[in-house]
This record gives C-alpha cells, sequence and structure tokens, in this order.
C-alpha cells in the first residue's frame, strides 16, 4: 500500500505538471516575501471547531480521543488559539500535525489477496483534525463550486445527482423524443493519486488568502504515514501524493481539483439541457456521469474528461467506466462498442 503513496507516470500530460511547478515555485516565492496578515483566531472559533469533532472514533496514535478534547474544551481552547495562531504567524507546521495511521480496508466483494482491494483510511492526530476545522471555512470562502458536484457539500446530495439523471431520462422520452446515453466515469483511486503541485495550482486559481495556500503546501510538505495492519504498525513513510481519506480537508481539496473539469464541460454546453438548464454531468465527488442525447458529443464530453485527466494525473478506469443507453428515442445510434469507444480503452490516445 505504501506504493499507492508514490507518483508514478501513465502517460500523463508531463508538460502540464511541469508548468504547473513553474506557477507554484513562482507562487511560493512570491507569497514568501509578502506579509499579508490573516484574521486572528478567535478562541469561540477553537470552540466551535472541538464541537465538529466526531466522537466514538479510535484514539489517534498518541492516544488521543474527540472526547479528550470536548471534555476539557475550557481548559485547552486558549491553549490552542495561541498555538493555531502562532503556527498561522510562522506558516510552519509542526510535523506531527503531518503524520496519521493508514488502516487497510477491504472493499464490498472484493478479493481480500489482492492489494488493490483495500481503500486506506488515515486516522490522523486528532490536533490535526481540529486545526483543519478551523481552517476549512477560510478555504471554501471564495470557492465557487461547479453546479453539477452533489458530493460532500452541506444541503446537497447524491440523490440530487440521481433525481437529475431521472430528469433528464424523463426529458428525453416524453419531451424531446430523443435518445439518451450515459457513461459513468469511474477514476481510479481518485482521493490517493492527487498530485500536491497540481492542487496548490488550483488552490491559486481559487484565490484563497496568500498565508492560507503556503499553509497547505508546508501541511502537505514532509508528510508521512504508517499501515497498521493485523494489530502491528509499520514504520513511517513519506507521502508524495493524495489527500488522505480520513482528513477533514480531503474533500473539500478533492472537489478544488476537479473543479475545472466540471465547469469546462459547463461553459462548453455539451451534454444533456432540460429546456435552457444544463444537467449534463451529474457528479459526487469523484464519480461523474456525462449524459446526451448524441453520441458524438457524448464522445466530446469524454474525451475532456479524458484531457483533464491526464493533465491532473488521474486514470480512468477501463471497465468499471461504461456507457449504457438509457432511453432508446426514436433515432437511438447503435451502443458504443470497445471498439467504437476506443478513445475510452486506449490509454496511448493522443492529447
Amino acid at each position: 500500500m505504501e506504493d499507492l503513496f508514490v507518483p508514478k507516470d501513465n502517460n500523463y500530460d508531463n508538460t502540464f505538471l511541469e508548468l504547473s511547478t513553474v506557477r507554484t515555485n513562482a507562487i511560493d516565492l512570491i507569497y514568501d516575501n509578502m506579509n499579508i496578515d490573516l484574521e486572528p483566531l478567535s478562541e469561540t472559533k477553537i470552540i466551535e471547531a472541538i464541537g465538529k469533532l466526531n466522537t466514538g472514533k479510535d484514539t489517534d496514535e498518541f492516544g488521543i480521543s474527540a472526547e479528550h478534547l470536548k471534555t476539557a474544551r475550557s481548559i485547552l481552547s486558549p491553549i490552542f488559539t495561541s498555538i493555531f495562531n502562532q503556527i498561522i504567524a510562522t506558516k510552519q507546521i509542526p510535523l506531527f500535525f503531518k503524520t496519521g495511521v493508514t488502516n487497510p480496508v477491504l472493499k464490498k466483494l472484493k478479493d481480500p489477496t489482492l492489494v488493490e482491494s483495500y481503500r486506506g483510511i488515515t486516522v490522523t492526530p486528532t490536533i490535526t483534525k481540529l486545526f483543519e476545522y478551523v481552517l476549512l471555512p477560510h478555504l471554501t470562502k471564495n470557492f465557487i463550486q461547479a453546479d453539477m458536484q452533489f458530493g460532500f457539500t452541506e444541503g446537497l446530495s447524491m440523490l440530487i445527482a440521481a433525481f437529475l439523471v431521472t430528469e433528464c431520462k424523463s426529458e428525453s422520452k416524453h419531451v424531446t423524443l430523443k435518445p439518451l446515453y450515459m457513461i459513468a466515469v469511474d477514476s481510479q483511486t481518485a482521493f490517493d493519486v492527487v498530485s500536491h503541485i497540481i492542487l496548490l495550482d488550483k488552490l491559486y486559481e481559487c484565490g484563497i488568502h496568500p498565508k492560507l495556500w503556503s499553509i497547505v503546501k508546508d501541511l502537505y510538505t514532509d508528510m508521512s504515514s504508517k499501515i497498521k495492519w493485523k494489530g502491528e504498525i509499520s514504520d513511517k513513510f513519506p507521502i508524495q501524493q493524495g489527500v488522505r481519506q480520513g482528513e477533514v480537508l480531503s474533500t473539500h481539496l478533492y472537489k478544488v481539483y476537479i473543479n475545472n473539469v466540471l465547469n469546462e464541460l459547463m461553459k462548453s454546453r455539451v451534454g444533456m439541457k432540460i429546456g435552457n438548464i444544463y444537467t449534463g454531468t451529474p457528479t459526487c465527488a469523484d464519480d461523474i456521469a456525462l449524459l446526451s442525447d448524441d453520441i458524438e458529443e457524448l464522445q466530446i464530453m469524454l474525451n475532456t474528461v479524458l484531457r483533464n485527466a491526464k493533465q491532473d494525473r488521474v486514470t480512468i478506469h477501463p471497465t468499471k467506466t461504461n456507457a449504457v443507453i438509457i432511453n432508446k428515442g426514436k433515432s437511438c445510434k447503435k451502443k458504443p462498442t470497445m471498439e467504437s469507444r476506443h478513445h475510452l480503452y486506449n490509454t496511448n490516445q493522443p492529447n
């Protein structure tokens, strides 16, 4: 499982990575010489963040649980206020904030003898979780989430995404009388392969506060983890890619990571629409559904996803990503075959 956290080249767009590296290094240099203060954290904010910690969970590797912080919040809140404000002022994260213990969890109905059958859930230090809860409102402040993203968002759910698919089916069947095609896109180990450099580049584009950008950069520098298996814990190893499943910031950072492709598809207006309302890409975190009443348009959408995946160094699963005909309509073309969908299954597809 350690190998999962090491970047690999799978015919990705290395030019895009090089450009992101240049940009990120330039941003880091500029921000390092800037002195733009962030509003100091108040004790009230720390108490609110302690209240958000989930109880009933295992203790972290230091033996600390959410219950400890909640029980002693009146004593600890002024201490954490001072510590966190010092971290923000210096833009330097303590090394123990960056550790974690990864527990391999077997995916449903998977072969337990295969490494890829497990999902790594990381237990991070409770104090790190608290710090991330404090940071999260600041990180989301200027983020404009794609309209078609329904995953891990307060007030939204995957049921809304499913409802859109149902409404598109009804529109094609009863109004336009056209066929409806769908490709369910599956990304391999999506959260675990996020490029830290590209993520920082995308965070800059979101317009987050310079000091917050530097803090996130330091948080993902010299990050490490250990593997817990059958009661035994491995030596620590470096985390060179990915946003760890189990971290407070991970879901937001992943939504930032894939926001571009959803916005590009919506702005290009390719895909299904109900009236003049775009409904072509209902998405739950990393699961994207491409909907269209035209098979050539559907291929354009898929090509856009594949191009962005190569840039973002994400692999689209060749067998779990499937094209289906939801409604045949009156002019339905033949369902795409393995050969006609060569772009999906050919890893050497040109950019």
